[in-house]
């Protein structure tokens, strides 16, 4: 997963479609096309865990 300084953000490769809701400096919050909240968390500005809405789960993210 990579989010640039634009705030696209792409996993494995694919663009994600997706809307941003909120951003602090812990999390980015995404409504993706389906209307589904996904929530990046970050630490140093690094992606350490996604929350998928559409399947309930978090996922850690590693580096």
């Amino acid at each position: 997963m990579q989010v640039s300084k634009g705030l696209n953000v792409m996993i494995d490769d694919y663009p994600l479609e997706a809307k941003i809701r909120s951003i602090n400096s812990t999390k980015l919050s995404l409504i993706d096309r389906y209307g589904f909240l996904i929530n990046i968390y970050s630490k140093d500005r690094k992606p350490t865990s996604i929350f998928d809405e559409s399947m309930g789960k978090t996922y850690r993210l590693y580096q």
